[in-house]
């Protein structure tokens, strides 16, 4: 396999273009996991605050726990049909 040397402003870019990437990846839990606590009022049918908070952190657990599966998913189909 044959490999080329990035220049340093090329490391430099990718660098800074993952980050950008990771930081809107995360960006939707980020907010989601800071509003929850005000989601719980108005989102749920629970009679209990306790009940309604433990509800939406279990949304925000649900879709926590998905990325793993869909990292599977779609890091096979990538593999199988490629750019």
């Amino acid at each position: 396999m044959q490999t080329t040397k990035l220049s340093k402003k090329a490391q430099i870019h990718s660098v800074i273009a993952a980050s950008s990437g990771n930081l809107v990846e995360w960006f939707d839990f980020y907010i989601y996991g800071f509003a929850a606590v005000y989601f719980a009022h108005n989102f749920s049918n629970a009679t209990s605050t306790l009940f309604a908070q433990i509800e939406i952190f279990g949304v925000f657990a649900a879709g926590f726990l998905m990325l793993p599966v869909g990292s599977i998913i779609f890091g096979k189909m990538a593999d199988i049909k490629g750019r």
